[in-house]
């Protein structure tokens, strides 16, 4: 059963090389007459701007008002809360270039600017921000979430209200490992470029990239087991080839799966590959408690593997249903502008990902994961010597993401935002904390929602 996942795994990715990219966001939604810490939009508030931005012709709403779609040239965008109770998550299609995307995300991101204020409530835009400990309200209501919410030691606040940014590139069969190892090996300086959750609560927690911090520390499996779990986030081994990462991804714990349309949790699973050897096992129902046994799907997609590796590695991660390999290291961007740059930086990155791999091989996993760490704390600016002496490890992998731009003729002006980040030594984490400890928390929000560019 093993060899079957590995075939049909790497039919996901197949020949889908074709340097395309999406950008999905997730936005925190707030009412605009009550900026308490920790006020989000409930349910009514969220289906009452979806109704509105489906107000406008062109845009088509589900009848229970989750969702409203537009179609791009054939390919169909997607605004809705989903399980979400206050977040509103922006989905772009696949694009053939970085203009295309750049005129879906305007005309989305302009088109919610307009309607929020017309449903009462406010579209954040900034920052990865849990505004209070979790609870009912706040949870972000996704399957991993759930069932994270059940695993997670009670001294964390978690993730309630959440900005992120989320940017998959499209590989093949022969891409796919080695933009995985240069998204995951150059994380430290995508992260301190682009860190953007360091405020809770309305004060300055002291770390930039607050969410990866977070992430690192929850204790999936008990304190007891704190070491094994390292081994799903962080900066990943490298892989050589599809089957290898499949290999490594079976020797993981598995968190959940779904069956019936319902999240499952895995009862007393060491690995994932002895719920495929084993034929069937005994999973647990979230949201009742019920145990059933099941067995693995594989064929015709491999339905269980796709939701394991959904809980692995934050930074950068294969995402075989889409034959993709997605960045999510990164909080959503203060504007247009700069949420394209994370676009463009990955792009590009995978771009000239064999140039790109051979420089930043060179150096320790283990050097590389306490830059990492680094860059969660302060942000910019890491310093490290790069494949022309002495340089920043951010200039660096700027300077092969604008080379891998300009291999497939896109314009490397998008990189321009993180270079500015760079030279001014200012993470969005820095100027929200700048722009917070001036103004205040209510002038913050006010500053940071959406608006018409």
């Amino acid at each position: 059963m093993e060899k079957q996942l590995k075939e049909i795994y790497e039919r996901c990715f197949d020949k889908r090389g074709e340097n395309r990219l999406k950008i999905s966001l997730d936005l925190p939604i707030v009412r605009t007459n009550a900026y308490h810490f920790g006020e989000a939009a409930r349910i009514i508030d969220m289906t009452n701007l979806i109704r509105e931005i489906g107000a406008d012709s062109s845009w088509n709403v589900s009848p229970k008002g989750f969702f409203a779609s537009k179609s791009f040239d054939g390919k169909e965008t997607k605004v809705g809360s989903n399980f979400r109770s206050s977040v509103l998550e922006v989905k772009l299609p696949l694009a053939a270039n970085l203009h295309e995307t750049e005129r879906m995300l305007v005309d989305v991101w302009n088109h919610i600017a307009k309607t929020s204020e017309t449903a009462k409530v406010a579209a954040l835009a900034y920052g990865s921000q849990p505004l209070s400990k979790a609870d009912d309200d706040l949870i972000i209501r996704n399957c991993k979430n759930r069932v994270l919410a059940s695993k997670l030691n009670d001294r964390f606040c978690y993730l309630g209200l959440i900005a992120s940014e989320k940017v998959h590139v499209r590989t093949n069969t022969e891409e796919m490992p080695i933009v995985n190892n240069v998204l995951n090996y150059y994380s430290p300086a995508i992260i301190s470029l682009t860190a953007n959750s360091s405020i809770i609560k309305g004060r300055g927690v002291g770390f930039a990239d607050y969410r990866g911090v977070v992430m690192d520390m929850v204790d999936f499996h008990g304190k007891e087991k704190r070491k094994a779990n390292a081994s799903r986030r962080g900066i990943m081994q490298p892989v050589g080839s599809v089957e290898e990462y499949v290999d490594m991804m079976l020797n993981v714990t598995p968190l959940y799966t779904v069956r019936q349309g319902r999240i499952v949790s895995f009862n007393g699973i060491g690995m994932f590959k002895e719920f495929i050897n084993n034929g069937s096992i005994d999973v647990v129902f979230v949201d009742s408690n019920e145990k059933i046994k099941t067995s693995p799907i594989i064929s015709p997609v491999p339905v269980d593997f796709f939701y394991h590796e959904r809980t692995c590695w934050t930074d950068a991660r294969p995402r075989g249903m889409h034959g993709t390999v997605e960045l999510n290291s990164v909080s959503m961007q203060s504007s247009i502008k700069e949420i394209m740059a994370v676009g463009a930086l990955t792009l590009g990155l995978a771009a000239n990902s064999k140039e790109a791999w051979e420089d930043i091989r060179r150096y320790d996993k283990g050097y590389l994961s306490s830059l990492r760490r680094e860059a969660m704390e302060k942000g910019v600016s890491l310093g490290m010597s790069g494949c022309r002496g002495v340089a920043t490890l951010e200039s660096v992998m700027l300077d092969y993401a604008g080379r891998g731009l300009e291999m497939i003729g896109e314009d490397a002006g998008y990189l321009e935002p993180l270079r500015r980040n760079l030279e001014e030594a200012k993470s969005p984490a820095r100027r929200s904390l700048d722009y917070l400890s001036k103004n205040g928390m209510k002038a913050f929000i006010e500053a940071v929602r959406i608006k018409e560019e």
